[in-house]
């Protein structure tokens, strides 16, 4: 049932996706849902996983998911429109998954910065923050994604 939300997105389900959360469940994965404001708004959640389907996303898990009780761990990849435009071919991703009977009660979904096409994208989106608002730009000055040496030497 956990990974049911990612075939649910790569078909153009976004309805299918936001209903497979309890209703005060919380998502992390992107904006408006990042890391400093993960969405437990039924709407907010749902608005979200539609705009995923409009940038015609594709998921696929990568190894096997990990289970423990009621949360399961899983790598997977992201492909879609707004990456292709930023020049990436895909994203990585860390998640766990907070399963509450048959429903989920939490996705949190981490970038993997030492994937270098990742740490590329997360500097692309950043770099179009800061350009679009001086108070942006001085925040992102102010505190810089962490890249990790691996991914610094330019050679995305």
């Amino acid at each position: 049932m956990a990974l049911s939300f990612f075939d649910a997105i790569g078909r153009g389900d976004s309805s299918g996706a936001a209903a497979l959360f309890i209703d005060k469940g919380w998502y992390l994965g992107g904006a408006p849902c990042g890391v400093n404001n993960p969405c437990n708004d039924p709407q907010v959640r749902a608005a979200r996983f539609q705009a995923a389907v409009s940038q015609h996303t594709k998921q696929t898990v990568l190894g096997n998911p990990v289970v423990v009780g009621n949360l399961v761990q899983v790598r997977w990849e992201t492909r879609n429109d707004t990456q292709a435009a930023a020049g990436v071919e895909r994203q990585i991703y860390n998640g766990t998954l907070q399963v509450q009977g048959d429903k989920l009660a939490a996705l949190l979904a981490i970038p993997d910065l030492s994937d270098a096409q990742t740490a590329k994208l997360l500097a692309f989106q950043q770099a179009q923050a800061a350009s679009a608002s001086p108070s942006a730009a001085a925040s992102a000055a102010a505190k810089p994604a962490a890249v990790p040496a691996s991914t610094q030497s330019g050679s995305y």
